[in-house]
């Protein structure tokens, strides 16, 4: 126990001073997914001790999970193959860059625009009519690495996790909510994702987007409008999926 969590009178062999240590009363992320922490005590009689914990997160974007040691290796063997071939990472002139979203229900990736020589990529989307998108962004045609946020639902503040081999489409994705933006159905988005790699400074990841109002009707067609599907789970269905239907006066 640190001597600031006495109520009412610091402990005297609790005390700090001269010993170069911090105490912080709060809890926070410093940005890992284990840690090993310690302490020394040195008693008044020439008495010492020792005490070391390690934790690892266990809930939140960080938390640990089992290995799987095939896609471990198969990520790493990617990996070590790409700087093999590139000399790098980060894009690469071959790569295709692709945003795999629910405006078709995640049926297929829409290419992503090269802006320049600067690691930008962009493509727009237009907002449904439940006004939120969901989305993922894929490396190269066969979608086997996959670049995502550091927690599910996530808006454009979140880290960029990736490009993680292996991963599925089912564990976290960002979401553009445009009830938020109070932007109605229908509106043009526009997303840039940033990727970029230096030896000095390592890679670098980011993505934003903002409504697009001045998009050419042109590459606003190209993202054609899906239907959505309605389903209905009751007791009077016992709790299965039920296909609803399309009122005949809105075809």
């Amino acid at each position: 126990a640190s001597p600031n969590a006495h109520f009412q009178l610091l402990n005297p062999h609790l005390d700090v001073n001269g010993y170069p240590v911090y105490f912080v009363n709060e809890a926070s992320d410093y940005g890992y997914k284990s840690s090993l922490a310690g302490v020394s005590s040195f008693g008044f009689g020439g008495t010492n001790a020792r005490g070391d914990i390690w934790g690892r997160a266990q809930l939140g974007a960080r938390r640990t999970s089992q290995v799987i040691h095939t896609l471990a290796r198969q990520s790493q063997a990617v990996t070590f193959q790409r700087i093999v071939d590139y000399g790098g990472l980060g894009p690469q002139g071959g790569d295709m860059i692709l945003a795999v979203g629910s405006w078709d229900g995640w049926r297929a990736g829409h290419v992503l625009e090269s802006i320049g020589t600067s690691g930008e990529f962009s493509f727009v989307l237009i907002i449904g009519e439940t006004r939120r998108e969901f989305f993922s962004i894929a490396l190269n045609e066969s979608m086997d690495a996959l670049f995502r946020p550091a927690y599910c639902n996530s808006d454009q503040h979140a880290d960029v996790i990736g490009p993680d081999y292996g991963a599925s489409f089912d564990k976290t994705w960002w979401m553009i909510d445009a009830k938020a933006d109070g932007c109605p159905a229908g509106t043009v988005y526009r997303v840039t994702f940033t990727w970029r790699f230096s030896w000095e400074r390592g890679e670098y990841k980011s993505l934003w987007w903002e409504p697009y109002e001045l998009m050419p009707h042109s590459k606003a067609r190209r993202m054609k409008s899906f239907t959505h599907g309605y389903f209905i789970m009751g007791t009077f269905n016992s709790w299965a999926s039920q296909e609803m239907e399309k009122s005949k006066d809105e075809e």
